[in-house]
């Protein structure tokens, strides 16, 4: 073993020689393939976190209110492309009415359950185009009815519903971003199409 001598440090004591500099781009490539994956694990767990908590917060929600019973459609009335819009800018000063709306279910799966679903929603009613497309619809909306009444509600279905406005809603999107929607109770609904 060679000994390095300092001598420009006074009183220093011989001692074993530095060794030379080790492969240091295989350990750094080590450590941001670890970090990577690391970065990926801890993102995939936030977006699960995310789904859970939101799924949790519209199944737990009490203030959904329980369907008209006995439903009574004259107590529904349609609302004008600008009462609708003003619908969508504050939606808590809409709560308790009840209106006709339709939409495109965009989201009813293990996720939402099996009583609530996202669409996008407006105050006319809208078929697909020839192409099976239907995209004017804008309007993010929670709805939750009945497991029974909605059973035959799928993903991409076009709707109307008879619906009460419970207030705006605020949840947090898979990736983490702040998202406001309507939510409404759904107290009769009718499928008329399907759309890509």
């Amino acid at each position: 073993m060679s000994e390095a001598i300092h001598d420009d440090v006074p009183g220093a004591e011989p001692g074993p020689a530095p060794r030379p500099p080790g492969p240091k781009k295989k350990v750094r490539a080590t450590v941001g393939r670890r970090g990577a994956v690391i970065a990926a694990v801890a993102f995939a767990a936030v977006v699960i976190t995310a789904a859970v908590l939101t799924v949790r917060s519209l199944t737990s929600d009490g203030d959904w209110g329980d369907p008209a019973d006995p439903f009574e459609p004259a107590r529904y009335t349609h609302l004008s492309a600008r009462d609708f819009a003003k619908l969508g800018k504050s939606p808590d000063d809409f709560k308790g009415r009840r209106i006709i709306i339709y939409g495109k279910v965009m989201s009813f799966d293990s996720t939402t359950g099996s009583d609530t679903f996202r669409a996008v929603t407006g105050h006319a009613r809208l078929t697909p185009n020839e192409g099976g497309y239907l995209s004017d619809y804008e309007q993010n909306t929670f709805l939750k009815g009945t497991k029974k009444m909605l059973a035959d509600v799928v993903q991409k279905d076009v709707f109307e519903a008879y619906a009460t406005v419970r207030g705006k809603y605020d949840y947090e999107s898979a990736l983490g971003a702040g998202v406001s929607s309507i939510k409404m109770r759904v107290d009769k609904i009718t499928v008329y199409a399907t759309a890509k």
